[in-house]
C-alpha cells in the first residue's frame, strides 16, 4: 500500500501545530478504540514531484502499533511512528524521525494523555496529559522530573498521578 503525506507548515504557525497534533492525537485514539489485543500496521510513504522527477520515490517508513498494556490500569496504547532511516537519499537531505503515542482506558477508551517526538534539525519531544482546562490536555516536557515520572506510568500501564 503507497501512502503520500505532504506535511507543509510555515514556521510561524504554532497554533496551528498544536491543532495538527491534537487532530492525529484524536485520530489515533480512534484507531486504537477499535483495535484488538495486539496489532501493527506497516506503509510506506512514497513522493512524486519535481525532485523525483514525476516518478514514485519511496522516503519513509510509517508503522501504526496498538496494544494493551499489563499495568494495574490495563491502559491500550497506540504508537505511530514515522522514520527515514531505511533511505539513504532521505537522510542525506532531510533526516526525520516522528513518533506519536497516545495511552486510553481500555474499558471505555478514554483518552489519558499522549507523547509526541519529532527530530529533524532540531528535536521536540513533549507529554500532553488530559485536564479540565480550557484546551482539554497541559504539557509536560518529558524531560522534567514530573513529566519523565508521568511517561513511566503511562508506559508501565499506569494513571499518571501528575497534576498539571
Amino acid at each position: 500500500m503507497s501512502v503520500t503525506w505532504i506535511r507543509i507548515m510555515a514556521s510561524n504557525q504554532r497554533s496551528s501545530r498544536r491543532r495538527y497534533w491534537l487532530v492525529l492525537g484524536l485520530l489515533v485514539h480512534q484507531v486504537a478504540s477499535f483495535a484488538g489485543e495486539a496489532e501493527r500496521l506497516d506503509y510506506q510513504v512514497t513522493y512524486r514531484g519535481v525532485f523525483s522527477l514525476g516518478q514514485d520515490l519511496t522516503i519513509a517508513d510509517v508503522g501504526l502499533t496498538t496494544r494493551r498494556l499489563a499495568g494495574e490500569d490495563r491502559l491500550r496504547e497506540t504508537r505511530l511512528e514515522a522514520t527515514s532511516a531505511g533511505y539513504p537519499g532521505v537522510e542525506a537531505l532531510y533526516p526525520f524521525r516522528y513518533r506519536f503515542r497516545s495511552w486510553a482506558t481500555a474499558t471505555d477508551a478514554r483518552l489519558l494523555g499522549f507523547e509526541t517526538y519529532e527530530k529533524t534539525h532540531k528535536q521536540r519531544h513533549r507529554l500532553y496529559l488530559r485536564d479540565d482546562s480550557a484546551l482539554g490536555v497541559s504539557r509536560l516536557d518529558p524531560q522534567d522530573p514530573a513529566g519523565r515520572k508521568s511517561l513511566a506510568q503511562l508506559a508501565a500501564g499506569k494513571r499518571p498521578d501528575a497534576k498539571v
